[in-house]
């Protein structure tokens, strides 16, 4: 259904996600309480969410944390929003380097089969 809508709408509908996110993220700044933030969309790289990816951000020693606990991919940045941010880059330096690899072990396997359920590459 997301697909039938004109350009002006989708774009309205991802600027009002990004303003739900940034006020969520706001209020982890200013509480300190871990949040569950969810990703819909990697725009403008060329990645499609196939379903919503939770990120948990939480405050830790004078920065913050955000987590993707399922692929277990976690990034840090001196905000909130900079670490979410950063932990959705890192997701997909992840998939790349991963998709590129002639032969994965267990667990970096498991990493990328994950990912590959979340994310749906170029």
């Amino acid at each position: 259904m997301a697909n039938l809508l004109t350009l002006p709408d989708r774009i309205e509908r991802v600027e009002q996600e990004l303003a739900l996110q940034k006020q969520r993220l706001e209020m982890l700044e200013t509480q300190g309480a871990p949040c569950q933030i969810e990703i819909h969309t990697f725009a403008p790289e060329p990645y499609r969410v196939k379903k919503p990816i939770p990120v948990v951000v939480r405050a830790h020693e004078g920065e913050f944390l955000a987590f993707f606990l399922d692929a277990n991919v976690n990034a840090s940045g001196e905000t909130a929003h900079e670490a979410f941010e950063a932990v959705k880059a890192l997701m997909l330096d992840m998939l790349d380097h991963l998709t590129r690899q002639p032969k994965l072990g267990p667990k970096l396997s498991s990493r990328l089969s994950v990912l590959r359920e979340f994310i749906d590459g170029p």
